[in-house]
């Protein structure tokens, strides 16, 4: 056996050493996945409800244009899952409540809200302004 001395040079790392930084790695990896795949999921949801929002105002512009105006109670569109009007809900989301809503041919909306549940099981809100119909969107 050599004796390791003042003048001698190491290759490379121990496996103690190794191990000891795979372990920590392992660790910080097992705290930080689960929240960044949640994160993932979040924003990918968010996504589905702005797109659903954008296909709402969709509606809304096509209305003004053919001077038609609609009206949907409230729940119809749980009870019915969606109007004959509205777009569809994103696969696997379900609504679970809706305010009344009036879209008038001049682009005027009473405003109102949708409510969504994911397939993960968290809700969002889809909030329509009064006049305007600007979409404003919640995870509640």
């Amino acid at each position: 056996m050599r004796s390791r001395g003042i003048g001698d040079r190491r290759a490379g790392f121990t496996l103690i050493e190794l191990l000891v930084v795979l372990a920590i790695a392992a660790t910080i990896g097992g705290l930080v996945g689960p929240n960044l795949w949640q994160s993932y999921q979040r924003a990918n949801e968010r996504l589905l409800v702005i797109n659903y929002a954008q296909d709402v105002t969709t509606v809304r512009r096509g209305l003004m244009q053919t001077k038609r105006s609609i009206f949907i109670a409230e729940d119809e569109l749980t009870m019915r899952k969606l109007s004959a009007e509205f777009p569809a809900i994103p696969t696997g989301w379900a609504i679970v409540a809706n305010t009344e809503l009036y879209f008038l041919p001049t682009g005027v909306t009473t405003g109102g809200q949708i409510a969504f549940e994911s397939p993960t099981g968290r809700r969002w809100k889809l909030r329509l302004g009064v006049l305007d119909g600007k979409a404003d969107i919640d995870l509640q």
